[in-house]
């Protein structure tokens, strides 16, 4: 009868039925906290996705804490490159090319840098 009930056990096991553990819980309290840091500081500044991950991982996040905060933070990261856009420009003069490049630097796509340029006139 054991044998049997091993075999059982071992089917079951192969073919994905027996309940896996629960999740550990899922955001961290750190993964929460590089949250808030993310949106405090896009409220006041600009940054790609790559960006606002390389900041807060400058910060002491971990790379999976700073990538789960990019990911839900909410951000539209085209408009953070026009915003973006916006700031460079009133510090100084660029060609299109040229801010779309600066853009590019700070980490924004070639799509959301075009579209920085675009929404400031180009």
């Amino acid at each position: 009868m054991k044998k049997l009930a091993l075999i059982f056990a071992f089917l079951l096991l192969l073919c994905g039925c027996v309940p896996k553990r629960p999740p550990k819980d899922y955001p961290t309290e750190r993964m929460e906290k590089a949250l808030d840091s993310a949106e405090f500081h896009l409220a006041s500044s600009y940054f790609s996705y790559s960006g606002l991950v390389a900041f807060l991982e400058k910060s002491g996040y971990s790379p999976e804490e700073a990538a789960f905060a990019a990911e839900n933070c909410g951000a539209d990261w085209f408009e953070q490159a026009a915003k973006c856009a916006k700031e460079l420009l009133e510090f100084s003069s660029f060609t299109k090319e040229a801010l779309v490049f600066q853009l590019e630097i700070k980490g924004f796509t070639h799509e959301e840098a075009l579209f920085g340029a675009e929404q400031n006139g180009y």
